[in-house]
This record gives C-alpha cells, structure tokens and sequence, in this order.
C-alpha cells in the first residue's frame, strides 16, 4: 500500500477556514487510445466524518490527441480553461497551450 496523498485545500472569501484531510488515489483503468482514466478516491479522517469516503471518479488524459487543455466544458471559457493550465510549469511549456 502507498501513503495517501495530501489533500489540497481549496478557499473562498467569507468562507471558514479551508479543511485538510488524508486523501488515497487508486487508478483502475487507464485507456491512453480514448484518453480515459478511471479509479476511486479515498478520503480519510474528513473532519464531522465518522468514516472514510469512497468515491469513483473517471477523466479524461489531456494528450493533445483526443483531449485539450480547452474544455469546451462546465461553462468554462478559454480565459478559465488558460487561468486554471498556467498553474502548471509543464502545460506552460508545451507549445498548443
């Protein structure tokens, strides 16, 4: 078994402060011909929780081929989509973003 990862903490104004909680990434399936990933995600000691939270999550592989960093999705603009990609120092490099 793998240490869970650490969760990361995610504010908003006026809101309490951001909770942190022990989070464990099973991936299952991995299909790089249609750009698929599938697993579950194990959240651990979430505060008020008296138990772990299970969850089965699918995505898709930003591979330049069947998926972009431009999602045409979830009411995101380019401007979001570009705002959310500059985050990452390897996105940023690559030349179609």
């Amino acid at each position: 078994t793998r240490e869970p990862a650490r969760a990361n903490s995610f504010m908003h104004l006026g809101s309490p402060p951001p909770e942190q909680w022990d989070v464990g990434v099973e991936i299952q399936t991995v299909d790089m011909q249609h750009g698929k990933v599938t697993g579950l995600m194990k959240a651990i000691n979430v505060p008020n929780l008296p138990h772990t939270v299970v969850t089965c999550w699918g995505g898709e592989i930003v591979d330049f081929v069947n998926y972009m960093p431009l999602t045409d999705k979830w009411r995101a603009t380019s401007s979001d989509d570009s705002r959310h990609w500059s985050m990452f120092t390897d996105v940023q490099s690559h030349p179609e973003t």
